[in-house]
Protein backbone atom coordinates (compact mmCIF):
# COMPACT_ATOMS: atom_id res chain seq x y z
CA UNK A 1 0.00 0.00 0.00
CA UNK A 2 1.21 3.35 -0.88
CA UNK A 3 -0.46 6.57 -0.11
CA UNK A 4 0.44 10.18 -1.95
CA UNK A 5 -1.34 13.52 -1.46
CA UNK A 6 -2.02 15.83 -4.14
CA UNK A 7 -2.78 19.71 -4.34
CA UNK A 8 -3.64 20.65 -7.91
CA UNK A 9 -5.93 18.62 -9.96
CA UNK A 10 -3.18 18.13 -12.76
CA UNK A 11 -1.25 16.06 -10.21
CA UNK A 12 -4.49 14.13 -10.00
CA UNK A 13 -4.98 13.08 -13.37
CA UNK A 14 -1.02 12.63 -13.96
CA UNK A 15 -0.75 10.23 -11.04
CA UNK A 16 -4.53 8.63 -12.03
CA UNK A 17 -3.08 8.04 -15.46
CA UNK A 18 -0.78 5.18 -14.45
CA UNK A 19 -3.72 3.39 -12.71
CA UNK A 20 -7.03 2.18 -13.02
CA UNK A 21 -9.11 4.24 -10.71
CA UNK A 22 -11.98 2.86 -8.46
CA UNK A 23 -14.38 4.73 -10.26
CA UNK A 24 -13.21 3.56 -13.86
CA UNK A 25 -13.31 -0.15 -12.75
CA UNK A 26 -16.90 -0.40 -13.32
CA UNK A 27 -16.34 -0.18 -17.00
CA UNK A 28 -14.02 -3.29 -16.69
CA UNK A 29 -17.42 -5.23 -15.51
CA UNK A 30 -19.34 -3.69 -18.09
CA UNK A 31 -21.67 -1.49 -15.58
CA UNK A 32 -20.20 2.13 -15.90
CA UNK A 33 -22.83 3.91 -17.00
CA UNK A 34 -20.75 6.48 -19.02
CA UNK A 35 -17.37 5.26 -19.17
CA UNK A 36 -16.65 2.13 -21.52
CA UNK A 37 -13.87 -0.25 -21.46
CA UNK A 38 -12.63 0.54 -25.11
CA UNK A 39 -12.69 4.65 -23.60
CA UNK A 40 -10.59 3.56 -20.66
CA UNK A 41 -8.46 1.73 -22.92
CA UNK A 42 -8.01 4.90 -25.22
CA UNK A 43 -7.54 6.78 -22.47
CA UNK A 44 -4.50 4.76 -20.76
CA UNK A 45 -3.11 4.96 -24.53
CA UNK A 46 -2.83 8.55 -24.23
CA UNK A 47 -5.37 8.68 -27.23
CA UNK A 48 -8.40 10.38 -25.74
CA UNK A 49 -7.99 12.99 -22.63
CA UNK A 50 -9.83 12.12 -19.28
CA UNK A 51 -12.34 14.88 -19.13
CA UNK A 52 -15.10 12.96 -18.22
CA UNK A 53 -17.48 15.47 -16.85
CA UNK A 54 -21.38 16.38 -17.33
CA UNK A 55 -23.77 18.62 -14.86
CA UNK A 56 -24.69 15.50 -12.38
CA UNK A 57 -20.59 15.47 -11.57
CA UNK A 58 -20.46 19.06 -11.31
CA UNK A 59 -22.94 19.29 -8.64
CA UNK A 60 -21.64 16.15 -7.34
CA UNK A 61 -19.03 18.24 -6.40
CA UNK A 62 -20.21 21.54 -5.64
CA UNK A 63 -22.69 19.62 -2.86
CA UNK A 64 -20.04 17.03 -1.46
CA UNK A 65 -18.92 19.28 1.18
CA UNK A 66 -22.19 20.12 2.73
CA UNK A 67 -22.93 16.26 2.67
CA UNK A 68 -19.31 15.59 4.25
CA UNK A 69 -19.94 17.98 6.72
CA UNK A 70 -23.86 17.10 7.78
CA UNK A 71 -23.03 13.93 8.22
CA UNK A 72 -19.68 14.72 10.41
CA UNK A 73 -22.02 16.09 12.66
CA UNK A 74 -25.28 13.87 12.41
CA UNK A 75 -23.21 10.30 12.52
CA UNK A 76 -20.41 11.49 14.96
CA UNK A 77 -17.72 10.81 12.40
CA UNK A 78 -14.37 11.52 12.75
CA UNK A 79 -13.57 11.66 8.94
CA UNK A 80 -11.22 14.17 7.53
CA UNK A 81 -10.50 15.48 3.71
CA UNK A 82 -8.13 13.57 2.63
CA UNK A 83 -7.08 14.63 -1.52
CA UNK A 84 -4.96 11.43 -1.54
CA UNK A 85 -4.82 8.65 -3.84
CA UNK A 86 -3.82 4.80 -2.84
CA UNK A 87 -2.22 2.63 -4.79
CA UNK A 88 -2.62 -1.49 -4.11
CA UNK A 89 0.26 -3.66 -3.72
CA UNK A 90 -0.98 -6.41 -5.03
CA UNK A 91 -1.80 -5.46 -8.46
CA UNK A 92 0.59 -2.29 -10.12
CA UNK A 93 -1.67 -0.12 -12.11
CA UNK A 94 -5.01 -0.22 -9.47
CA UNK A 95 -5.22 2.54 -7.02
CA UNK A 96 -8.05 4.44 -5.80
CA UNK A 97 -8.48 8.35 -4.73
CA UNK A 98 -9.71 9.45 -1.25
CA UNK A 99 -11.53 12.11 -1.04
CA UNK A 100 -12.46 11.44 2.82
CA UNK A 101 -11.10 8.62 5.40
CA UNK A 102 -11.60 8.48 8.80
CA UNK A 103 -8.65 7.26 10.95
CA UNK A 104 -8.70 4.38 13.30
CA UNK A 105 -5.75 2.71 14.99
CA UNK A 106 -5.22 -0.04 12.30
CA UNK A 107 -5.29 2.49 9.45
CA UNK A 108 -8.21 4.20 8.16
CA UNK A 109 -11.65 3.95 6.87
CA UNK A 110 -11.91 5.16 3.03
CA UNK A 111 -15.36 7.72 2.97
CA UNK A 112 -17.38 7.76 -0.37
CA UNK A 113 -19.85 10.68 -0.82
CA UNK A 114 -21.92 10.38 -3.44
CA UNK A 115 -24.94 13.33 -4.95
CA UNK A 116 -27.54 10.73 -5.88
CA UNK A 117 -30.70 12.29 -8.21
CA UNK A 118 -32.30 9.00 -9.96
CA UNK A 119 -33.11 6.42 -7.54
CA UNK A 120 -32.22 3.20 -9.50
CA UNK A 121 -31.00 0.89 -7.47
CA UNK A 122 -30.55 2.42 -4.18
CA UNK A 123 -32.66 1.27 -1.01
CA UNK A 124 -32.99 2.61 2.52
CA UNK A 125 -34.29 2.33 6.03
CA UNK A 126 -33.90 5.37 7.68
CA UNK A 127 -30.63 6.95 7.72
CA UNK A 128 -29.02 3.50 6.81
CA UNK A 129 -28.44 2.41 3.14
CA UNK A 130 -29.76 -1.08 2.84
CA UNK A 131 -28.97 -1.19 -1.33
CA UNK A 132 -26.69 0.53 -3.41
CA UNK A 133 -25.24 0.30 -7.34
CA UNK A 134 -22.89 -2.77 -7.99
CA UNK A 135 -20.70 0.13 -8.90
CA UNK A 136 -20.27 1.97 -5.75
CA UNK A 137 -19.94 -1.13 -4.04
CA UNK A 138 -17.30 -1.64 -6.68
CA UNK A 139 -15.61 1.76 -6.51
CA UNK A 140 -15.37 1.49 -2.65
CA UNK A 141 -13.91 -2.37 -2.38
CA UNK A 142 -11.28 -1.33 -4.65
CA UNK A 143 -10.61 1.78 -2.09
CA UNK A 144 -10.38 -0.53 0.65
CA UNK A 145 -8.24 -2.85 -0.77
CA UNK A 146 -6.06 -0.19 -2.13
CA UNK A 147 -6.05 1.49 1.68
CA UNK A 148 -5.60 -2.30 3.25
CA UNK A 149 -8.30 -1.45 5.33
CA UNK A 150 -11.36 -4.10 6.93
CA UNK A 151 -14.33 -1.64 5.58
CA UNK A 152 -15.17 1.46 3.75
CA UNK A 153 -18.07 3.81 4.22
CA UNK A 154 -20.52 5.07 1.54
CA UNK A 155 -22.42 8.26 2.37
CA UNK A 156 -25.29 9.43 -0.16
CA UNK A 157 -27.81 12.03 -0.12
CA UNK A 158 -30.69 10.05 -1.48
CA UNK A 159 -34.48 10.41 -0.93
CA UNK A 160 -34.55 13.87 0.76
CA UNK A 161 -31.30 13.21 3.07
CA UNK A 162 -28.09 11.90 3.86
CA UNK A 163 -27.51 8.03 4.47
CA UNK A 164 -25.20 5.76 5.30
CA UNK A 165 -23.83 2.01 4.44
CA UNK A 166 -21.16 0.31 5.89
CA UNK A 167 -19.50 -1.52 3.79
CA UNK A 168 -16.78 -4.61 4.94
CA UNK A 169 -14.10 -6.13 2.98
CA UNK A 170 -14.59 -8.78 0.70
CA UNK A 171 -11.37 -10.59 -0.61
CA UNK A 172 -13.19 -12.24 -2.53
CA UNK A 173 -14.69 -9.41 -4.68
CA UNK A 174 -10.92 -7.90 -4.37
CA UNK A 175 -9.64 -10.51 -5.76
CA UNK A 176 -12.01 -10.37 -8.99
CA UNK A 177 -11.20 -6.62 -9.30
CA UNK A 178 -7.82 -7.50 -9.16
CA UNK A 179 -7.64 -10.15 -11.82
CA UNK A 180 -10.17 -7.65 -14.12
CA UNK A 181 -7.54 -4.54 -14.00
CA UNK A 182 -4.22 -6.82 -14.37
CA UNK A 183 -5.85 -8.19 -17.89
CA UNK A 184 -7.04 -4.80 -18.60
CA UNK A 185 -3.19 -3.74 -18.36
CA UNK A 186 -1.77 -6.49 -19.77
CA UNK A 187 -4.04 -5.70 -23.14
CA UNK A 188 -3.17 -2.12 -22.88
CA UNK A 189 0.86 -3.50 -22.63
CA UNK A 190 0.04 -5.64 -25.94
CA UNK A 191 -2.19 -3.91 -27.93
CA UNK A 192 -5.26 -5.84 -27.73
CA UNK A 193 -8.08 -3.01 -28.09
CA UNK A 194 -11.10 -4.27 -26.43
CA UNK A 195 -14.20 -4.94 -27.75
CA UNK A 196 -15.99 -1.55 -28.91
CA UNK A 197 -19.30 -0.47 -27.91
CA UNK A 198 -20.51 1.48 -31.47
CA UNK A 199 -23.38 2.90 -29.76
CA UNK A 200 -22.18 4.31 -26.94
CA UNK A 201 -18.68 5.37 -28.23
CA UNK A 202 -19.73 6.75 -31.31
CA UNK A 203 -19.18 10.63 -30.19
CA UNK A 204 -15.66 9.01 -29.57
CA UNK A 205 -14.72 8.01 -32.69
CA UNK A 206 -15.97 10.72 -34.21
CA UNK A 207 -14.14 13.08 -32.58
CA UNK A 208 -10.85 10.96 -33.29
CA UNK A 209 -11.53 10.96 -36.68
CA UNK A 210 -12.48 15.04 -37.03
CA UNK A 211 -8.70 15.62 -35.06
CA UNK A 212 -6.29 13.54 -37.46
CA UNK A 213 -5.31 13.38 -40.65
CA UNK A 214 -7.78 10.95 -43.12
CA UNK A 215 -7.20 9.10 -46.37
CA UNK A 216 -9.05 6.96 -48.78
CA UNK A 217 -9.21 3.34 -48.46
CA UNK A 218 -10.97 0.35 -49.59
CA UNK A 219 -13.06 -1.24 -47.08
CA UNK A 220 -13.85 -4.91 -46.74
CA UNK A 221 -16.74 -6.80 -47.88
CA UNK A 222 -18.22 -6.93 -44.61
CA UNK A 223 -18.56 -3.10 -44.42
CA UNK A 224 -21.70 -3.50 -46.76
CA UNK A 225 -23.96 -5.07 -44.16
CA UNK A 226 -23.13 -1.62 -42.05
CA UNK A 227 -23.75 0.54 -44.66
CA UNK A 228 -27.53 -1.26 -46.20
CA UNK A 229 -27.98 -0.83 -42.07
CA UNK A 230 -27.36 2.90 -41.73
CA UNK A 231 -29.19 3.49 -44.62
CA UNK A 232 -32.23 1.64 -43.68
CA UNK A 233 -32.15 2.77 -40.68
CA UNK A 234 -31.77 6.27 -41.48
CA UNK A 235 -34.62 5.87 -43.93
CA UNK A 236 -36.80 4.33 -40.97
CA UNK A 237 -35.96 7.41 -38.69
CA UNK A 238 -37.18 10.03 -41.27
CA UNK A 239 -40.60 7.97 -41.39
CA UNK A 240 -40.89 7.75 -38.26
CA UNK A 241 -40.51 11.32 -37.76
CA UNK A 242 -43.12 11.87 -40.86
CA UNK A 243 -45.51 9.74 -38.66
CA UNK A 244 -45.20 11.83 -35.70
CA UNK A 245 -45.12 15.21 -37.39
CA UNK A 246 -48.24 14.19 -39.03
CA UNK A 247 -50.30 13.02 -35.78
CA UNK A 248 -48.89 15.95 -33.70
CA UNK A 249 -50.68 18.10 -36.59
CA UNK A 250 -53.86 16.24 -36.41
CA UNK A 251 -54.34 16.70 -32.83
CA UNK A 252 -53.09 20.40 -32.98
CA UNK A 253 -55.99 20.66 -35.21
CA UNK A 254 -58.25 19.19 -32.43
CA UNK A 255 -57.45 22.06 -30.65
CA UNK A 256 -57.97 24.43 -33.45
CA UNK A 257 -61.26 22.87 -34.11
CA UNK A 258 -62.83 23.47 -31.28
CA UNK A 259 -62.04 27.71 -31.30
CA UNK A 260 -60.35 30.07 -30.64
CA UNK A 261 -59.46 31.11 -27.23
CA UNK A 262 -57.64 34.14 -25.73
CA UNK A 263 -54.96 32.97 -23.96
CA UNK A 264 -51.73 32.11 -25.47
CA UNK A 265 -51.18 28.98 -24.06
CA UNK A 266 -54.09 25.40 -24.28
CA UNK A 267 -54.26 22.22 -22.87
CA UNK A 268 -55.62 18.99 -24.33
CA UNK A 269 -56.31 16.25 -22.29
CA UNK A 270 -57.78 12.47 -22.74
CA UNK A 271 -57.07 10.57 -19.69
CA UNK A 272 -53.90 10.29 -19.25
CA UNK A 273 -52.74 11.93 -22.59
CA UNK A 274 -51.88 15.29 -22.53
CA UNK A 275 -51.06 18.03 -25.29
CA UNK A 276 -50.38 21.71 -24.49
CA UNK A 277 -49.54 24.21 -26.58
CA UNK A 278 -47.42 27.30 -26.31
CA UNK A 279 -47.15 30.02 -28.18
CA UNK A 280 -43.49 31.90 -28.17
CA UNK A 281 -43.56 35.79 -29.26
CA UNK A 282 -41.18 37.10 -32.00
CA UNK A 283 -38.17 38.09 -30.67
CA UNK A 284 -36.73 41.10 -33.35
CA UNK A 285 -33.39 41.26 -31.93
CA UNK A 286 -31.51 44.71 -31.24
CA UNK A 287 -29.71 46.55 -33.61
CA UNK A 288 -25.56 47.02 -33.26
CA UNK A 289 -23.21 49.06 -33.22
CA UNK A 290 -23.78 51.98 -36.25
CA UNK A 291 -21.13 50.63 -38.40
CA UNK A 292 -23.32 47.25 -38.73
CA UNK A 293 -26.76 49.27 -39.29
CA UNK A 294 -29.09 46.52 -40.66
CA UNK A 295 -27.97 44.27 -38.60
CA UNK A 296 -30.19 42.66 -36.65
CA UNK A 297 -28.68 39.69 -34.14
CA UNK A 298 -30.79 37.25 -32.13
CA UNK A 299 -33.86 37.53 -34.13
CA UNK A 300 -36.19 34.78 -33.98
CA UNK A 301 -40.13 34.64 -35.26
CA UNK A 302 -42.21 33.46 -32.80
CA UNK A 303 -43.82 29.78 -32.62
CA UNK A 304 -45.74 27.42 -31.64
CA UNK A 305 -43.97 24.87 -28.82
CA UNK A 306 -45.64 21.41 -28.70
CA UNK A 307 -45.52 19.78 -25.54
CA UNK A 308 -47.09 16.09 -25.72
CA UNK A 309 -46.86 13.79 -22.81
CA UNK A 310 -48.35 10.37 -21.17
CA UNK A 311 -48.67 10.40 -17.43
CA UNK A 312 -46.56 7.81 -15.70
CA UNK A 313 -47.82 5.27 -14.13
Amino acid sequence: MSIVTFNTPQEWHGIRAKHVGASEVAALFGISPWLTKWKLYMQKLGKLQDTADNGSMRRGRHFEPAIASYAKEEFNLTMEKANAYATDSDCPGMGASLDYAMPVNSGLIPVEIKWVERHDGWAWEGDELTQAPDMYILQVQQQIACTNATSGLLIAFVGGTVRRMSIPRSDALIAEIRKQIAAFWDDVKNGREPEVDFARDAKLIFGLAANQPLRTIDLPPQSIGLFETYLSATEEAKAADQRAEAAKAELVKMVLDAGVGNDGKAVAKHGEYKLQLTKIADNPGKEVTPEMVGTIINARKGYLKTTISKAKE
